[in-house]
């Protein structure tokens, strides 16, 4: 192995690394953009109350004894 090969090694190196810097980058203005465009945040909403039979609210609101 002779200098130049070590010199071509780290200039692919390097290259590397910034072909990784320039993905993370790339991702980071994507992800700045989607949150962009993602409408505002909604307030929770409370679940529509169901519908409860008679009969299981007898069994709930049914009156205890009290000795």
């Amino acid at each position: 192995m002779s200098k130049t090969d070590g010199f071509i090694q780290s200039k692919e190196r390097g290259q590397a690394v910034s072909d990784l810097l320039d993905e993370r980058r790339d991702k980071e203005l994507l992800e700045a953009k989607n949150k962009e465009a993602t409408p505002p945040f909604k307030a929770w909403r409370r679940p529509a109350k169901k519908e409860i039979d008679s009969e299981v609210l007898a069994k709930i609101n049914k009156p205890t004894r009290r000795w």
